[in-house]
């Protein structure tokens, strides 16, 4: 709806809410424009949760390459304390 077409109709709604009667052109218009907003939101609606859907699965992707990352470091890290010396084991509160 663009701008001029919702002041026009938001006058009308501004007349229902304050319980006036509207004439058969002005009811008629008036309807028009709720179902057009609803149309609106619905559609806003629909776009926010596909663009939703969509950075969930990057996040989720994201998520997945770190956590490989993390097994990968956790692998190395334990390669490395397996080389330490008991000693340096003790000193570090690594457990063998």
């Amino acid at each position: 709806m663009d701008r001029t077409t919702y002041q026009q109709w938001w006058q009308l709604h501004l007349r229902v809410a304050r319980g006036e009667s509207l004439g058969p052109d002005e009811q008629a218009s008036y309807d028009v424009g709720c179902r057009e907003l609803e149309r609106e939101e619905q559609l806003l609606e629909t776009t926010e949760a596909k663009e939703s859907r969509e950075q969930l699965a990057a996040l989720e992707a994201e998520h997945a390459a770190l956590e490989t990352q993390r097994q990968q470091l956790d692998a190395e890290i334990a390669e490395l304390e397996s080389r330490l010396r008991d000693q340096t084991r003790q000193y570090l509160g690594v457990e063998g």
